[in-house]
């Protein structure tokens, strides 16, 4: 199971460790102390730093070994260097941790596959459905279920989505849009928890923003298997989900968020409904100021001090050109999930499109996926070679 440990720290020990770090990665916004709430994810970058710590022998080895990681390093150094000039409030404090995050997630998933050359399938999919149990309570039993142990949540009693584990509807369906990428790696199951997902991620958040995301992940993933079998049976899944989805939405839902867009978009277009909702609006403006704002200052550090409403665009703005390679790496890193070019270089687009968006680059789920990413291809010829394992942690 696992390798002999290069420290005095055990088996055992170690892979409480791994099993603490992979469920604040993929349940992010989860805080098991309420008096110590905060709209960063702290405890998948805190316990993955401990895994590097404790194995930090094999983790220089595996900077050693990696282009990717080696630059890395160097933007979260010039991080550190650009928020020790700055102000330092809790402003700087959450930029500059989701800096440091793009590097430590996806290195401690390395270091833990180096040893374990797999992750339990089965601890990803309990995690995965504990996302869609709190989601299916918050629709059909009560709102507020679970919401103490959610860093600022945004959730009400009004017709609109439901935020599962995250902390609004919106990035309940970017989540989603992350756990697809993990269900698609499985070996056993693989429709059951992309459908599950998708329903999630649509009906239930019911999220204009979460409903491109995972669009979009559906053109890439027919894009990757347009001529398998495979590919052929997610869509035609997909499709009839939709269908019934619709059906029921315009049966017992014609008064959710979810239903008034899709019929807004179905009578008068996809542009008129985006300039006349509120959220929508305000999503594409934040997306638009951002872009503008991040290559007009000649790609110079800016420092942490200002709110951006942009992943991509804080990241430029904060640390200029070294924020620029972040976000390249950050997208070869999804786009890795594909096997054909094709895929790979359309992914590439899209994916920096939407980060572009009002999303968080340092998302622990997200660099979860680019961990186990930069693994698998390096595993790539390896025949039969997965990231999960029928051994739990």
């Amino acid at each position: 199971m696992w390798r002999s440990s290069m420290t005095s720290i055990g088996f055992k020990k170690q892979g409480i460790l791994v099993l603490v770090f992979l469920f604040f990665s993929i349940c992010p916004f989860l805080f098991p102390l309420p008096f110590m709430k905060t709209n960063l994810q702290p405890y998948a970058t805190a316990f993955g730093l401990i895994i590097i710590v404790i194995n930090a022998s094999r983790a220089i080895n595996v900077i050693n070994a990696s282009g990717f990681f080696k630059v890395l390093l160097l933007t979260s150094m010039v991080s550190c260097f650009v928020f020790m000039l700055g102000d330092i409030n809790i402003q700087a404090v959450r930029g500059l941790f989701n800096h440091i995050s793009v590097l430590v997630i996806p290195l401690a998933v390395y270091v833990i596959l180096s040893k374990k050359h797999g992750i339990s399938e089965k601890t990803v999919k309990i995690l995965i459905l504990f996302w869609f149990v709190v989601a299916s309570i918050q629709l059909f039993v009560y709102r507020g279920f679970f919401a103490n142990f959610i860093g600022t949540p945004k959730w009400s009693f009004e017709l609109r989505g439901v935020i599962g584990l995250a902390s609004e509807p919106s990035f309940l369906g970017i989540a989603s849009f992350y756990m697809l990428f993990l269900a698609q790696k499985f070996k056993k199951h693989k429709v059951l928890y992309i459908s599950l997902i998708t329903i999630m991620g649509t009906i239930y958040a019911q999220s204009f923003m979460g409903m491109v995301f995972i669009a979009v992940y559906f053109f890439l993933y027919w894009l990757d298997n347009a001529n398998s079998k495979k590919g052929f049976l997610i869509i035609a899944m997909l499709i009839f989900g939709l269908i019934l989805g619709w059906y029921l939405l315009s049966i017992y839902g014609t008064s959710t968020r979810l239903y008034i867009l899709i019929d807004s978009i179905s009578s008068v277009g996809l542009e008129a409904t985006v300039s006349g909702d509120e959220s929508a609006t305000s999503r594409y403006n934040s997306l638009s100021d951002a872009y503008t704002d991040a290559f007009s200052n000649y790609l110079i550090p800016q420092g942490y001090q200002q709110r951006v409403g942009s992943g991509y665009g804080g990241f430029i703005i904060e640390t200029g050109v070294f924020g620029l390679i972040e976000c390249i790496l950050v997208s070869i890193g999804i786009a890795m999930s594909y096997t054909r070019s094709i895929t790979r270089y359309v992914s590439f687009g899209l994916i920096t499109f939407l980060l572009f968006m009002n999303t968080q680059v340092g998302n622990p789920l997200l660099l979860l996926i680019i961990g186990l990413n930069i693994w698998e291809n390096k595993k790539l010829h390896v025949k039969n070679y997965g990231i999960y394992t029928v051994y739990p942690y």
